[in-house]
């Protein structure tokens, strides 16, 4: 089990799985969820965790398996509602030194990484003597987070009231200046018409 900043040694991993336990830094999480979803946002509420096993192979990659757990605010933007959203992400991804031959095909810096295919788990680097497991999970709650959070994304219906036609001709009557007012009577008085016509 590691420290709560989620930093292990690689001297210390082995060929064989070792568990890991750790809470996210709040600023961290609050930093990562803070630009998503504009004037709705996302609010952690508690601790955003992340549990799992890691080890290294013969040839000094590192595996992680893991799963983020978080819980967070958002306000729906169909109808601003505020909803909890509790996430329980499975997540794997593979850390490799700076000096590792397959590191060099990799342009990011350190600890930030995108698989080469869709079903290749992710790719992060990291130089020196720590692997800081912070910032892949936070990447992993980033990427699992809708830009347009609603209701249904927490299995609830959405309160927005969708208005029919009619009451948005009423609505833009209401606005409209009274100087028009001459005018939207004679377009009423075509529509009823038209409709009449067609009966």
């Amino acid at each position: 089990m590691t420290d709560l900043n989620l930093k292990i040694r690689y001297e210390d991993l082995k060929n064989h799985p070792m568990d890991f336990e750790g809470i996210l830094d709040e600023a961290l999480v609050k930093e990562a969820v803070d630009h998503l979803a504009g004037q709705c946002g996302y609010f952690p509420q508690g601790e955003t965790k992340a549990i799992g096993s890691v080890y290294a192979t013969v040839g000094g990659e590192v595996i992680v398996n893991g799963r983020l757990t978080a819980k967070l605010k958002f306000i729906c933007v169909g109808c601003s509602q505020e909803q909890i959203l509790d996430l329980n992400i499975k997540d794997e991804f593979v850390v490799l030194p700076k000096n590792h031959d397959s590191a060099a095909n990799l342009e990011d810096a350190d600890i930030i990484g995108e698989g080469m295919w869709e079903d290749e788990p992710d790719v992060y680097t990291f130089s020196g003597h720590e692997i800081d497991l912070s910032n892949p999970f936070r990447e992993t709650l980033i990427v699992n987070l809708s830009a347009y959070p609603r209701c249904e994304d927490v299995g609830k219906a959405c309160g927005k009231i969708f208005r029919t036609l009619d009451q948005e001709a009423e609505n833009e009557q209401d606005q409209v200046d009274p100087r028009w007012a001459p005018l939207l009577a004679l377009k009423k008085q075509l529509s009823e018409e038209e409709k009449s016509k067609k009966n």
